[in-house]
């Protein structure tokens, strides 16, 4: 039987949330770079990792992949790039279009630390068994997949 929840401490709880996850991201970001011995921020491994295992692509669809804005991609391409990881090619029939693809320097780092990723991430998680990251797993899916005006709606309903 569950526990009835009084609506002032659903409230606070439901407050606590980005306290808590801003706090764990920061904690995860420290285990990472310290894990990692790099200077790539988890941002970039990860661009660098898509395009290793997709292949060349657009920015925009990179942004989509990624969960991050079109300039945000372009600032990570340019760190990237300055590594020699990436490059940018203009698309040959429209010239708005930017195309990213890993260089075989950037293939091989990710080659080269695919293990110690691996490792910061087991290290990130270690206290959660395999049901407990599902369940996080199936909470970010749902809560990214509610479209913003469901939200909005629930959140006008309950005043």
């Amino acid at each position: 039987m569950k526990k009835k929840v009084e609506p002032m401490q659903a409230n606070a709880r439901l407050l606590e949330l980005p306290a808590l996850f801003k706090c764990f991201m920061k904690k995860a970001t420290q285990e990472w770079k310290e894990t990692m011995e790099h200077d790539l921020s988890i941002s970039q491994f990860r661009m660098l990792y898509a395009l290793h295992a997709e292949g060349p692509g657009k920015s925009a669809d990179l942004a989509e992949m990624l969960g991050v804005t079109p300039g945000a991609v372009t600032g990570l391409a340019d760190r990237l790039m300055q590594k020699r990881y990436v490059t940018r090619t203009r698309d040959g029939h429209d010239r708005r279009v930017a195309l990213l693809a890993i260089t075989d320097e950037g293939r091989e780092f990710v080659e080269r630390i695919k293990n110690r990723q691996q490792d910061a991430l087991e290290t990130i998680f270690a206290r959660l068994d395999d049901e407990d990251i599902e369940h996080l797993c199936r909470i970010f899916t749902l809560l990214l997949d509610r479209p913003s005006s469901d939200a909005q709606a629930s959140a006008r309903a309950a005043e």
